[in-house]
């Protein structure tokens, strides 16, 4: 367990044959979690029970929680808990794992958050529920269970920290069978891990403060760049041109991930850190004093374990940050290398005026040569004209018996 974080994620898990011998069998363990009579408060209640029955009823404890809730439901009533029953039988029939979720909570850490009074005692149970509802669908859909899997939590209230119980089977088991016949019930650390950061996440709902450090890059330092020429700018200008002349001919991989330009990239964060030093240099102090900001909140919520994971999301924030910059910087130069490409042929067009006589010459003879085959063709078509009529007279004559004085009579 991590000390002072906001927030503390337990998993366990048992195998079929396993809870039939702790608990009685998976109802038990149900039961458990919402008896009425249970009244102790130690804090790892996961190691407390002596049957699923016993757990199912600490649950439910009125003294504890204020009962039982599902992925739908936010409260289940007693019709419900029998329904509930009834599919945990199922799921244990089938020999399910039975998986034990605890989501426990500094309550200082939760006041600060605006769930938790401490003067009034008042607590925000539908954010926590529906954060567990968050946590829940991460645990299902990252190990492929979101089919085949039901739950059921409850808040409980008796010890210093606010925790929630969550107890979890699947009705139709699909997960691997292991060599000793039982299914396999370890779930990923990374699966666990992403189940805390979305129940912390959830609750701090920190959208508005991330939206602003979007802000800041997408709509000051980018959007900035377009007022900018870098082409022309003093201290840029020259090592423009330098990565224009080391990029590769095509275009096409101008773009700042790719690979083909891993030997001048360094050359394009430099252009970018002169255009934020010259242009945007409170923004880029906001940005990372915003940035501090989250790593501190997300220590305060999941601990220092984790500090490396806190400083990488800087970093990434900082190197999205260079990846569009240096992007817009490669736009300007696909446009500037454009332009100047222009300029070069309509310079060498005006450099020609001898070629382009010469193809006016050649469009001319041209011209004269289609109008010289459109007369001999006119040509050809009135004499087969002429050439049909003669044929038709010598017909004519030669039916009616009349003979032309050039004809010989032949079979005399």
């Amino acid at each position: 367990m991590v000390k002072n974080a906001g927030v503390v994620h337990i998993q366990k898990f048992v195998v079929a044959e396993e809870a039939k011998k702790l608990y009685g069998g998976i109802n038990g363990y149900i039961n458990y979690i919402g008896r009425k009579e249970a009244v102790q408060e130690k804090e790892n209640d996961l190691e407390l029970f002596d049957s699923y029955h016993d757990y199912m009823n600490y649950m439910e404890d009125e003294k504890k929680s204020n009962g039982l809730f599902t992925k739908d439901i936010d409260f289940v009533d007693e019709e419900g808990k029998k329904e509930l029953k009834k599919l945990f039988k199922i799921a244990e029939q089938k020999q399910s794992v039975l998986w034990q979720d605890v989501f426990s909570f500094r309550n200082e850490w939760l006041e600060k958050h605006g769930v938790y009074d401490s003067k009034t005692g008042s607590l925000d149970e539908n954010k926590l529920k529906n954060a567990t509802r968050k946590a829940m669908d991460t645990m299902l859909e990252k190990e492929k269970m979101t089919d085949t899997a039901i739950w059921t939590g409850s808040i409980h209230l008796n010890t210093d920290n606010i925790h929630i119980h969550v107890a979890t089977v699947e009705l139709t088991p699909s997960r691997k069978i292991m060599p000793n016949g039982q299914f396999r019930g370890k779930i990923k650390r990374k699966t666990q891990e992403a189940m805390k950061s979305k129940i912390g996440n959830y609750i701090m709902d920190r959208s508005q403060e991330r939206a602003l450090l979007d802000e800041i890059v997408r709509g000051k330092i980018i959007k900035g760049k377009e007022k900018v020429s870098l082409s022309k700018d003093r201290k840029t200008k020259k090592l423009f041109k330098e990565v224009i002349n080391e990029l590769p001919a095509e275009k096409k991989y101008w773009q700042y991930n790719y690979g083909k330009i891993d030997h001048v990239r360094p050359k394009i964060d430099e252009i970018s850190k002169i255009y934020i030093e010259k242009y945007h240099k409170k923004d880029f102090e906001n940005f990372q004093q915003k940035l501090n900001e989250e790593v501190k909140v997300m220590r305060e919520a999941f601990g220092e374990e984790k500090r490396d994971q806190y400083e990488k999301y800087k970093q990434k924030k900082i190197d999205d940050l260079y990846t569009r910059l240096g992007n817009t910087v490669l736009k300007e130069m696909k446009n500037y290398v454009s332009e100047r490409d222009n300029m070069s042929f309509d310079y060498n067009r005006k450099r020609r005026p001898v070629r382009r006589s010469v193809s006016l010459k050649n469009n001319k003879q041209f011209e004269n040569n289609i109008s010289t085959l459109y007369a001999l063709k006119q040509m050809n078509r009135a004499m087969d004209r002429s050439y049909e009529k003669w044929r038709s007279q010598q017909e004519f004559e030669r039916i009616h018996g009349i003979q032309n004085e050039h004809e010989y009579e032949i079979g005399e």
